[in-house]
């Protein structure tokens, strides 16, 4: 009797599956053919299949004409394979699939109407592998059409999936000039929206005009990047349909609400090739930014920047005299880092931590200060674009340490005896200095001692009231209080 039972029950399973799955599965099929057939356009699938049991569906051939943000889209994707279908999505942002592979993807963009100012631009990708893919399908449809671009974002910015690779990634954009080719190698993360980012990688982005590589970077990396929907008044703004002022205002009020946060973002092996014989490379640039309404801290640090003399002796007459005698290129590392707090009612406090400019075999600078900014202030970016009678400045040290740089600045500029010249321009410096008063005799015979000795000189100023930068400069030399320390070089 068991037997028997146990006989019906799979002829009745097997019946069901033969009637019911394939009805299921063809009606799923036709939904799917029917929402692509719903999108702007004439985009259709060669072939879609689609297994109810294994909930998975595949699209072969998607091809057509679209239509978003002012342009004409040819579409042509080989493949398109979703594993772990969530069918029956329900309200809200849930998991559309465990997976999304798509292969042979070709898009051409041209404007509509067409000007013949406008740049028509081709976008191949080998292979894209999303895996978690959360979303809410139900808004979806309003990603197209008359809906607000803030909304369009919003919306956008609710997919999500990680971990996710990319290959094969490339742009052409044909200009009258010719084409303009932007490529990568390949991109991954650990996770990805629209306006965040965790653990990303990519390799080999170049750049190429006139046949030429104008940029290649060997490697970009991210710990995590984090934007507020900020995009919609920035392209507002650019397509001109939104003035300063306003976009301004909207971009603040999405940094009250969330700050803009990028860590650990790295970038190896630059090379920008300008029209000159000799390309400016970059070992390494690290960066990390959080940017708030009451609060901005940048960091910046550039490893091993190198300027070919031809770059850096273009930018004055004094520059080119020296890279024609020095005829090697500047070795230099940059450091920024810089904090700016606001708090209502008090001035806004900004903090140089460390700004460092040095070449390796000439000499360095390095500032270290404190300041307030004492104008009207709603926000920490009311201090740019300011006039220096709204700073004022609590305290700084200026380290300067020369060794080679004033010797062969001086066997650049004069004919003779360096440790003549040295002597001359020393005394010179301090005979002038008289005229200042004593801060400034002070500070020429600091100078002096580095001018006539390579070696290090450590200015500290230490006011007993913030001084405003906006006074004379004879009065902020003053009243800064300055203390001086040389120390030889070895």
């Amino acid at each position: 009797m068991a037997l028997l039972v146990m006989g019906l029950l799979t002829v009745a399973a097997m019946s069901g599956y033969l009637l019911f799955i394939p009805k299921q599965e063809n009606k799923l099929e036709q939904q799917i053919a029917a929402f692509i057939e719903s999108l702007p356009g004439n985009l259709t699938a060669d072939t879609i299949t689609v297994s109810a049991l294994g909930k998975s569906a595949k699209i072969y051939g998607l091809r057509g004409t679209t239509h978003y943000f002012g342009s004409d889209v040819n579409v042509d994707i080989a493949s398109l394979a979703l594993n772990g279908v969530n069918f029956t999505p329900g309200k809200g942002v849930t998991k559309i699939a465990d997976s999304l592979l798509i292969s042979g993807i070709s898009i051409t963009e041209t404007a509509s109407p067409d000007q013949p100012q406008d740049v028509a631009q081709d976008i191949a990708i080998k292979s894209l592998e999303l895996h978690n893919v959360w979303g809410d399908l139900n808004t979806a449809a309003d990603l197209v059409g008359d809906t607000p671009l803030a909304r369009k974002i919003e919306i956008a910015a609710a997919f999500s999936a990680g971990p996710m690779r990319m290959q094969g990634y490339a742009v052409t954009m044909h200009t009258m000039l010719g084409p303009i080719i932007l490529s990568l190698d390949s991109s991954e993360a650990q996770g990805a929206s629209l306006l965040t980012g965790k653990n990303t990688v990519s390799k080999n982005l170049r750049l190429t005009a006139f046949d030429t590589d104008i940029i290649h970077l060997d490697r970009m990396s991210a710990a995590s990047v984090k934007i507020p929907n900020i995009l919609a008044p920035l392209l507002e703004f650019m397509e001109m349909d939104l003035d300063f002022d306003t976009m301004h205002a909207l971009v603040l009020e999405k940094l009250r609400q969330e700050p803009v946060e990028m860590r650990g973002v790295v970038m190896e092996g630059f090379r920008l090739q300008l029209m000159a014989p000799e390309p400016i490379t970059i070992n390494k640039l690290s960066m990390d930014l959080d940017a708030a309404a009451d609060r901005l801290a940048f960091k910046k640090e550039i490893q091993g920047l190198t300027l070919p003399p031809a770059i850096y002796g273009s930018m004055s007459l004094e520059a080119r005299l020296f890279s024609k005698f020095y005829a090697k290129p500047l070795d230099l590392d940059l450091r920024k880092d810089v904090t700016l707090a606001y708090r209502s009612g008090a001035p806004v406090a900004i903090t140089i931590n460390d700004l460092l400019i040095r070449d390796k075999n000439l000499a360095s600078a390095q500032l270290k200060a404190e300041l307030l900014y004492t104008g009207d202030a709603q926000h920490v970016h009311s201090v740019f674009g300011s006039d220096p009678d709204d700073f004022a400045l609590k305290n700084a040290t200026l380290t300067l340490t020369d060794k080679a740089l004033v010797a062969t600045f001086l066997e650049a500029e004069f004919a003779g005896e360096v440790a003549d010249m040295r002597e001359k321009v020393a005394q010179t410096i301090v005979a002038l200095s008289g005229f200042g008063g004593e801060s400034f005799v002070l500070m020429a015979e600091g100078l002096a001692k580095l001018i006539r000795t390579p070696g290090t000189l450590t200015i500290t100023g230490t006011p007993e009231l913030p001084v405003n930068l906006g006074n004379p400069r004879d009065v902020i030399v003053k009243a800064l209080r300055l203390t001086m320390e040389y120390t030889p070089g070895n």
